[in-house]
């Protein structure tokens, strides 16, 4: 499939609607290297509260950027490829350079990263068994420390 080269987006996106978290029927176009946060996981984050984990989501973003990126000179004009892709309500796209500066100048190990934040926020929050699931902890405290490494 060939993609459309488009200008870089240089802000996260926050799906909020009427629809239901998995139905997956937001059409939309993601930068390549961008990471989506399922709306189960954003609102875990929050404790039940989707905009309480999108704020969350937000503010992590903004240590990572402000931490790891105090070097990088954003260029606005810079040509990004794009993907369409279908998304749903309640979920969290992170920016290519926010998932590239977490995995330290890897997108892959910055997505890697991210992937094994949601495999630890899910079993953190079961693990109450049938009880209510516990407060979500920091959101850092999630990812794996080589990933931490200069935490904000």
């Amino acid at each position: 499939m060939a993609l459309d080269k488009v200008r870089v987006n240089t802000h996260s996106q926050a799906w909020l609607g009427h629809g239901k978290g998995q139905a997956d029927d937001v059409s939309t176009s993601l930068p390549v290297g961008s990471y989506v946060i399922d709306a189960h996981s954003v609102s875990a984050l929050g404790d039940g509260s989707t905009n309480a984990g999108m704020k969350v989501l937000k503010n992590f973003e903004h240590d990572v950027l402000k931490k790891f990126g105090k070097k990088i000179d954003l260029d606005e004009g810079v040509d990004s490829e794009y993907l369409k892709a279908l998304t749903s309500d309640g979920e969290y796209q992170l920016m290519p350079l926010t998932v590239t500066l977490l995995g330290h100048g890897n997108n892959t190990q910055g997505s890697h990263y991210l992937d094994m934040m949601i495999k630890n926020l899910r079993a953190h929050k079961r693990s109450n068994g049938l009880g209510l699931p516990p407060k979500a902890k920091n959101i850092w405290d999630y990812l794996p420390p080589s990933a931490r490494r200069g935490k904000v």
